[in-house]
């Protein structure tokens, strides 16, 4: 994502937010935390498998990375660092799941909950 379009995120969810923004910006800032961390997962989990897609999923963390900066409330660095891991480690243990898993029933499951995630944290994204 070029930077003004990630500029251009970061206005706009701002300006969504209305009175109640600082309590609203740290509801934003886990979200992105979140995606950022699950990108994290889904990049790593490419180059484990040598997927194509590792060049796309990495400049998709690095808006979700910028997004998050630019709106992360003062002081919340440990906290949202912390949420970022923990989405990170949901993503990578679904991914092996799905990939590694014994159990067919399991394994979809864990396919579908991943995708879902991804695609979650895709449609915040400008150009997804």
């Amino acid at each position: 994502m070029s930077g003004l379009k990630t500029f251009v995120s970061a206005v706009f969810f701002a300006s969504v937010l209305g009175p109640d923004a600082q309590a609203d910006m740290a509801d934003l800032a886990t979200t992105m935390a979140g995606c950022a961390g699950r990108f994290s997962a889904e990049l790593e989990h490419a180059w484990l498998m040598q997927d194509d897609r590792s060049e796309a999923l990495e400049a998709q963390r690095e808006s979700f990375v910028t997004i998050l900066e630019a709106i992360m409330p003062v002081g919340s660095g440990r906290e949202i660092l912390a949420h970022r891991i923990d989405a990170k480690l949901a993503q990578a243990r679904l991914l092996t799941i799905a990939d590694f898993g014994a159990d067919p029933t399991r394994t979809r499951w864990a396919r579908q909950q991943s995708r879902y995630y991804k695609d979650r944290c895709a449609s915040f994204l400008l150009d997804s």
